[in-house]
């Protein structure tokens, strides 16, 4: 529910796909694969196009996993509004794998944390769904604001069919 509070609900199904109408080359863009499996706390990265740096990217080079409750995981990676939909990423064998996008934040434990779910089986579900559909929708990206400023200023773009 995107007009819904952040709830571990909400938090572990936050994740869509998107069918692209001709395939990237894997030559012209090495691809980021899932990380398989749990991932245990430690650190990971993340790289995001929050507000006031909608145009260029950031990355935080190592915060950490703190915690997983079924599918929703905590971080203290320092995200901002706007940071929905990074990836975060681990490094387990020197090339970075995702392990969930982030959600959302808010203040856990008198503290400022990011939240994301765990990726594998809600990408299988979600690509099962997109096996089901009779036709590809057509996507429009179209942004929103926090606070009613300047729609530049917090640089998220959604995507709905």
């Amino acid at each position: 529910d995107p007009t819904g509070p952040l709830t571990p609900a909400n938090v572990s199904r936050d994740v869509g796909l998107i069918r692209l109408a001709e395939p990237i080359s894997s030559f012209e863009v090495p691809p980021f694969y899932l990380l398989n499996g749990r991932l245990a706390p430690g650190p990971v990265s993340v790289v995001s196009y929050g507000r006031g740096r909608a145009e260029a990217q950031s990355r935080q080079k190592e915060c950490q996993l703190e915690a997983q409750h079924s599918d929703v995981m905590i971080f203290d990676c320092d995200v901002t509004f706007g940071s929905s939909g990074s990836p975060v990423f681990s490094h387990r064998n020197g090339r970075g794998q995702i392990v969930s996008v982030i959600s959302g934040l808010l203040s856990y434990e008198g503290r400022k944390k990011s939240f994301g779910m765990a990726l594998p089986e809600r990408v299988a579900e979600v690509k099962r769904q997109l096996g089901l559909q009779a036709r590809t929708p057509a996507a429009q990206i179209r942004r929103i604001t926090v606070g009613g400023g300047n729609r530049a200023d917090i640089g998220a773009k959604f995507v709905r069919p």
